[in-house]
């Protein structure tokens, strides 16, 4: 069983240390917000195949799919952060980026477990699916296509 979740566990790390850098450089051809997007449904379609998953093979490769959304996502966001982010404020920026994600990375576990007790251990990849898509929604809508200014 622990040669099985370190599996599932790795195959999330290995899939988005291989994407990060070849979705980075397409992320500079196509453009950032368009990998943003796509990153999000993505990472919004594999988790909610989670919820539907039925063996370790199944979270094995739906895993991989999350760290190839990954691979996408913290380029995209690192790219756009510099894109959008005035000259000299380039510290502040990249440190309140840093306290979100440090933020999330405390509240995600305690809000997934208040999901799980409500909803089953199904619930949430469900809910975190339909997140990712909502905000893959909200990124085409509101992040303007240039820089303000």
């Amino acid at each position: 069983m622990a040669t099985l979740t370190g599996l599932v566990t790795s195959s999330r790390a290995f899939a988005a240390t291989l994407s990060t850098s070849p979705l980075g450089r397409w992320g500079d051809r196509v453009g950032h917000r368009y990998l943003l997007r796509v990153a999000l449904v993505l990472l919004g379609v594999a988790y909610i195949l989670h919820s539907m998953a039925r063996t370790v093979w199944d979270l094995i490769v739906l895993q991989a799919l999350v760290g190839i959304g990954l691979g996408g996502l913290n380029p995209a966001v690192a790219a756009l952060l510099a894109r959008y982010t005035r000259a000299g404020e380039e510290g502040a920026v990249y440190g309140w980026d840093n306290s979100v994600v440090a933020a999330a990375r405390t509240v995600a576990p305690m809000v997934g477990a208040s999901v799980a007790v409500w909803a089953g251990l199904r619930g949430p990849f469900l809910v975190a699916g339909v997140l990712y898509v909502l905000v893959a929604l909200a990124v085409l809508h509101i992040l303007p296509a240039e820089p303000p200014g």
